[in-house]
């Protein structure tokens, strides 16, 4: 083996060497995904109706330097809701299959008895479809995610391999009379008076990438393996 080849091979083995063990950065929240693309339509009628609103991803070109790519909650932006006009933040609870809860609690007033009740139980489900029967993880588990840019999210959804899937959003109130779950939005119904019930939630992508320095290491090695063959030639 010449000098030269031997010289590459050691500036390879050196780079890959000094790789950190976690050498990954996450960019975002973003829509869509950072470095690619994603198409979204909505269905159903609004979140805090019965059945929910769907937000449906398909078409996704994804970036061809993400290790990795999820979608949660966008961490920027506190998911709210609320039965007095003011909101509430909800926080991460549970995962059951494919849905996953945040909850909390909001205060009410009935307008029927004027009786005030301050910690009405409230929560949102997303149910994800098309993502197989278990497509939610702790986004604590992703490295650089939560804690971190996104300290709070929760759970968030791989979708590395661009699959097309559903998100169905429900907000949800616990009746504090009759201890029934009940679409936020029934609690505008006559004989409550109007526009008291809010709710928010905001969806992002978070991507994965190697750290810069990691490419420039790995990249190195690469080019003493050129400067070798040219000199071979």
């Amino acid at each position: 083996m010449s000098i030269l080849r031997t010289l590459a091979l050691a500036s390879f083995a050196i780079g890959v060497a000094a790789l950190p063990a976690h050498a990954t950065s996450v960019l975002g929240p973003s829509y869509p995904p950072d470095g690619g693309s994603v198409s979204v339509a909505f269905g159903g009628a609004l979140p805090g109706d019965p059945a929910g609103r769907d937000l449906i991803f398909s078409g996704f070109s994804l970036s061809p330097a993400a290790i990795d790519t999820y979608w949660g909650p966008n961490s920027s932006y506190p998911i709210t809701a609320s039965l007095d006009g003011s909101p509430d933040v909800l926080s991460f609870d549970s995962i059951t299959g494919t849905t996953a809860r945040w909850s909390g609690t909001t205060s009410w007033t009935n307008p029927d008895t004027s009786t005030s009740y301050p910690s009405v139980e409230i929560e949102l489900l997303i149910t994800v479809t098309g993502l197989g029967a278990a497509p939610w993880i702790l986004s604590s588990s992703v490295t650089g995610l939560d804690p971190g840019p996104g300290t709070g999210i929760g759970a968030v959804v791989d979708t590395l391999d661009g699959t097309d899937f559903t998100a169905n959003l429900r907000f949800r109130a616990k009746h504090p009379t009759t201890s029934v779950w009940t679409a936020i939005n029934v609690f505008e119904q006559p004989p409550s008076p109007p526009g008291l019930t809010t709710s928010s939630f905001g969806g992002a992508f978070y991507t994965v990438v190697p750290e810069p320095g990691t490419l420039l290491l790995v990249g190195s090695g690469l080019l003493g393996f050129v400067a070798v063959s040219r000199r071979r030639r």
